[in-house]
């Protein structure tokens, strides 16, 4: 770890170089040279930490390392963190079935680009949040994209002359994903015409349609989640990490070096059930103030040590469960409250400037095999936890009734004033009255 601006040249270096080329980030993870790093563009060196050092003098071995994760050259462990660009949604078509696609690709981080000939259509698509909307012909606003290995390509026109003008004009284009609403019969006609007209056919044979991953769906909302699982599925595929999140990068590139003095923290290696993959990133600034996150679980008692660290008051509650387990956390200071929502105590969104979602990371294709044993366990816990209201809930019943014979007897003044003597002598004995 270092602190960045000892490396903000690689910063410089990575937006400077096209998102088109093979671009990736290599840090030795041992021995003398721990923590040296280089940059490589197209397998030639751009950048390195240690002039003359490591990379330089093994510069063709580590060029020939290609995948993201962990690695070994020249006898040293590696870490190679393939880089992508800026990921872009470009959706031709500001219909219905467009409106969820776009507000889930903005959720995602995506940078959405609506295509759209209708004014009103147009406009739709700006309040649903897109970034960018094109309001002109097809073929125009198609002259206005320019492709790349992370741009994903969604058609979703309203009939075949314009599902074969964009598709005509993406398939000649770079990119990670083209997929095309429509039935078979549809996307099979619209194939024909553009084979004839010279359209590469390996290229539409990768088309996807109909788009999205069969999940059901029948409301423009279930499309457009069927469409997002289908893309996402197919980025992860990629065996690319996550390089660096937009909202680090331009941190990185638009801060002075007063402000810079941090730890980026990049996850190397996973086991088990991590929400997070190899290459994710958090920045973590001199402040203690976070861009980014490297996932969940576990991370809340890193909070309360980091704001401990920083002089700040911290009030922790635990689950009436399981009270070795903190749920919340209320830093007054700063009026910020990180809290979890469960079934059993549920948070109004009212508020709530951040909300972190951990289900779609869950693979269910893993957890398929022990689902019956997880049903009766939910089940039994379930039960359990109901049984215990219940009892809670008996035990009041009766306290109210024991109340009622002795309350009237006691003599709370009494109470108080003894009350204080004890804390008095308490306070005596430890010094500190």
């Amino acid at each position: 770890m270092s602190e960045t601006t000892e490396f903000k040249d690689v910063y410089e270096a990575i937006a400077s170089v096209s998102p088109n080329r093979q671009n990736i980030l290599y840090t030795v993870l041992e021995e003398d040279a721990f923590g040296e790093k280089a940059f490589f563009s197209d397998d030639k060196l751009v950048w390195e930490s240690t002039k003359g050092g490591f990379f330089s003098q093994n510069q063709e071995e580590v060029g020939k390392l290609h995948d993201s994760g962990q690695a070994t050259a020249a006898g040293k462990k590696l870490f190679c963190d393939c880089l992508g660009g800026e990921k872009r949604l470009v959706i031709c078509g500001g219909g219905h079935v467009s409106m969820p696609v776009i507000q889930l690709g903005a959720l995602m981080e995506f940078t959405v680009t609506v295509l759209e000939d209708r004014p009103l259509y147009a406009n739709n698509a700006r309040r649903a949040g897109a970034h960018q909307v094109i309001c002109d012909s097809f073929e125009n606003g198609l002259d206005q994209i320019e492709g790349s290995k992370d741009t994903y390509f969604v058609i979703l026109t309203r009939g075949h002359r314009y599902d074969r003008v964009c598709l005509e004009r993406i398939a000649k284009m770079p990119h990670a994903y083209i997929g095309m609403i429509g039935s078979r019969k549809r996307v099979a006609k619209v194939k024909e015409v553009l084979i004839e007209n010279g359209t590469d056919p390996e290229v539409l044979n990768q088309v996807y349609t109909p788009i999205g991953l069969n999940i059901g769906a029948e409301t423009p909302e279930e499309i457009g989640v069927a469409i997002m699982a289908e893309i996402i599925q197919v980025k992860n595929q990629k065996l690319r990490s996550c390089g660096f999140p937009t909202e680090v990068s331009r941190f990185l590139n638009n801060h002075s070096p007063e402000r810079l003095p941090a730890i980026l923290t990049t996850i190397v290696a996973r086991h088990g059930s991590a929400p997070r993959s190899v290459g994710t990133k958090m920045l973590v600034l001199q402040d203690g103030t976070i861009i980014g996150t490297i996932g969940g679980g576990c991370m809340e008692a890193a909070v309360v040590r980091r704001a401990l660290e920083s002089g700040l008051e911290v009030e922790t509650y635990h689950c009436a469960i399981d009270p070795e387990r903190i749920e919340h956390l209320y830093l007054p200071e700063k009026g910020l409250l990180v809290t979890t929502d469960s079934q059993y105590h549920r948070v109004s969104p009212a508020g709530v400037a951040r909300t972190l979602d951990f289900a779609p990371l869950i693979d269910q294709d893993a957890l398929m095999e022990y689902q019956p044993v997880l049903q009766q366990n939910a089940a039994l816990f379930a039960s359990l936890v109901d049984a215990a209201v219940q009892s809670i809930a008996t035990a009041k019943r009766f306290h109210d009734k024991l109340e009622h014979f002795y309350t009237s007897e006691m003599d709370y003044a009494r109470l108080g004033r003894i009350t204080d003597r004890v804390r008095a002598e308490v306070l005596a004995l430890c010094g500190l009255a």
